[in-house]
């Protein structure tokens, strides 16, 4: 047996409409047909055969747990999260350029579900974003002051883990 994928992720919301706008007008995802349900839901398509999946609960939310969506273009969704103000910089710290030269940002969507943002190496970022404060100057990784040698125990390189990840 071999787990080949993730089919979908459920983010729990405490407002389906207020959820439903920020995904579709602020991440753009595409709404799915659904089978009707006796909760409030909406699915939304990620990819070719992936999907988010936003239910309404009274949950209580995670702090540092999250999704992270990839997207093709960085800028078009920093400039709308920080127009926005939901940028979220407690959890893991400022927007930054990765190592590999992927960026990474968070934010909250309305209900306080914590979403990474993240590109590609090599996806084109305005170098002025660099001067913004709620951006790292440099690459590199989130740095949590614990120094739990826990984090190194499997530590590679990025190009010598992204090597082993694409296989």
């Amino acid at each position: 047996m071999k787990v080949e994928q993730i089919h979908h992720v459920t983010v729990i919301v405490d407002d389906l409409e207020k959820a439903c706008a920020f995904y579709e007008e602020v991440l753009g995802l595409e709404p799915v047909n659904m089978v009707p349900l006796d909760f409030p839901a909406q699915f939304y398509k990620i990819g070719e055969r992936q999907q988010l999946h936003v239910t309404e609960w009274d949950d209580v939310h995670s702090f540092r747990g999250h999704v992270c969506l990839q997207v093709d273009e960085f800028m078009p969704i920093f400039r709308k999260a920080k127009a926005l103000g939901i940028l979220d910089t407690g959890p893991w710290g400022k927007t930054r350029m990765l190592p590999d030269g992927a960026m990474q940002m968070f934010l909250r969507d309305p209900a306080g579900n914590l979403i990474e943002i993240s590109c590609k190496p090599g996806t084109l970022v305005d170098a002025e974003v660099f001067a913004d404060p709620q951006v790292e100057p440099e690459r590199g990784v989130f740095v949590s002051g614990r120094n739990d040698p826990r984090g190194r125990r499997r530590a590679k390189t990025f190009a010598e883990a992204e090597a082993v990840n694409a296989n």
